[in-house]
């Protein structure tokens, strides 16, 4: 057995983008529009793999998911 942190999976690197727009519409009221990407650069890095010793050994189990936008507007008043 080797001693425990010898087996590092790589470095997981996510890029998440957002903006966001507050337009005054007079008196309190206000619209807010929004955009934002998760996953931006779309990595597909591992976030498990198998340490187990065997044929199973550095097998990925688990990985980023891929990229997703979502919009939305919001109106206040």
């Amino acid at each position: 057995m080797d001693p425990y942190g010898t087996e590092q999976g790589p470095t997981i690197a996510v890029l998440n983008l957002k903006a966001n727009k507050r337009i005054s519409l007079g008196a309190s009221r206000r619209l807010d529009a929004s955009f934002e990407v998760f996953n931006a650069a779309n990595s597909s890095a591992a976030t498990a793999l198998s340490y187990l010793s065997g044929p199973s050994f550095g097998f990925v189990t688990g990985v980023v998911p891929p990229r997703v936008a979502r919009f939305g507007l919001s109106f206040s008043f």
